[in-house]
């Protein structure tokens, strides 16, 4: 669905930095209704894949595969891409396989999006690498899931280890040659049984390509029978982190682990604040709406949970909406819904980080170059979350 004239022009009067500044009060999730546009947009881009991964989610999804995301689907997003700080592509396929790719991918550059790529490699050959490089791309994951021939073949069929890793090398190479800094590079690594082993030699080889961070995430049963290949709460799972976040921090390699729940049709955490009282949050409902090829918008990229349908109403509806508002209500109220109940994703609420924030978005409406307008209306959204700071913190 198409913008309003109304909404468009909303839309249009709008500046980055009083929309970056509105949703700074938002992360707080004080307040369940939204007075910006979510800044973090993700587009799972194309479902169409080179690979056939053993544990990817393509096999048990809940939506067509080999669909990629339109042009006229597209055409709706980009009236807001003003106001948007950051673009990631990335999915269920290769984004890089989308025939529009690059127009997209520019596009959103020259709006002045920070633009992201989740990549598996094998189709970066140097006239995509140039072409990466000349429109300034700003981060890239490599997906990888070990360091030996035997084990990538295992994993990840149609896929040869030695061509990635050369590719990877020249991109990084014709990148330092024209002095950028930037695509900064990270790798991305789903480990199961067949490779905990390998994790510190991850970190090696991240170190050895020179990359900034390697990203751990368990392995997601999304066929039962994958069960038996999770390993996320075994000794031997913690005793291999253990050594390659170790090892990570000698070499000088960013490390993080990402937890998701193994068994996506088991509720094994459930948390619920009306059991203990704790009052947790999550930034994607306030701040990173997931676009999908069907129309579908998603609060994440794992939850089942539709916000709305961009075949019906546009980007902007859907995040003010009801459905969307319930979702972050939740939030306050401690009444997740189910997909939320169980991730491993969700934070305890830092009431001291509230209070910074709050200070902090008041000196900057104090020091800030605003439009009278714009500074009565910071001010009025200021008032209202320390209103609720009152209110909800303990």
């Amino acid at each position: 669905m198409l913008a309003t004239t109304a909404e468009l022009e909303l839309i249009r009067r709008s500046r980055r930095e009083v929309n970056t500044l509105k949703e700074k009060l938002a992360l707080t999730s004080l307040v369940d209704e939204l007075f910006h546009f979510p800044s973090f947009i993700f587009f799972s881009f194309s479902d169409v894949c080179n690979l056939k991964c053993r544990f990817c989610g393509r096999e048990s999804m809940h939506h067509k595969k080999d669909g990629i995301f339109t042009m006229e689907m597209f055409g709706q997003v980009a009236p807001y891409l003003h106001l948007v700080n950051f673009v990631a592509f990335t999915g269920h396929g290769e984004p890089t396989m989308h025939p529009r790719f690059f127009d997209v991918a520019e596009t959103c550059k020259r709006a002045g999006a920070r633009v992201h790529l989740t990549t598996n490699g094998t189709l970066l050959d140097d006239r995509r690498i140039n072409h990466l490089l000349d429109m300034g791309l700003d981060e890239m994951i490599v997906s990888l899931d070990g360091t030996t021939e035997e084990t990538t073949a295992d994993l990840r069929a149609g896929f040869q280890l030695a061509p990635i890793l050369s590719n990877v090398e020249r991109l990084i190479a014709e990148r330092n040659r024209r002095g950028l800094s930037a695509p900064q590079v990270d790798m991305h690594m789903v480990v199961s049984r067949n490779n905990m082993h390998q994790m510190p030699d991850m970190v090696r080889l991240c170190r050895r390509l020179t990359l900034r961070e390697l990203k751990i995430f368990n392995m997601i049963a999304h066929k039962p029978e994958f069960l038996s290949e999770s390993v996320c709460h075994t000794w031997r799972f913690k005793y291999y982190m253990f050594r390659a976040r170790r090892l990570a921090k000698r070499l000088g390699v960013a490390f993080q682990y990402l937890y998701n729940q193994p068994d996506p049709r088991r509720q094994s955490r459930v948390i619920n604040r009306k059991d203990d009282g704790v009052r947790r949050y999550c930034t994607f409902p306030w701040q990173m709406p997931f676009l999908y090829k069907e129309g579908d918008v998603r609060p994440c990229c794992v939850s089942d949970f539709v916000l709305g349908d961009l075949h019906h109403e546009t980007l902007w509806q859907v995040m003010h909406g009801e459905t969307a508002r319930n979702l972050r209500r939740s939030f306050i109220t401690g009444d997740y819904v189910f997909d939320c109940a169980r991730c491993g994703l969700i934070k305890t609420l830092d009431w001291e980080y509230v209070r910074r924030t709050l200070d902090e978005v008041e000196r900057e409406i104090a020091a800030g170059d605003w439009t009278a307008d714009e500074r009565a209306e910071l001010t009025h959204l200021l008032q209202l979350h320390h209103v609720e700071y009152e209110r909800q913190r303990p």
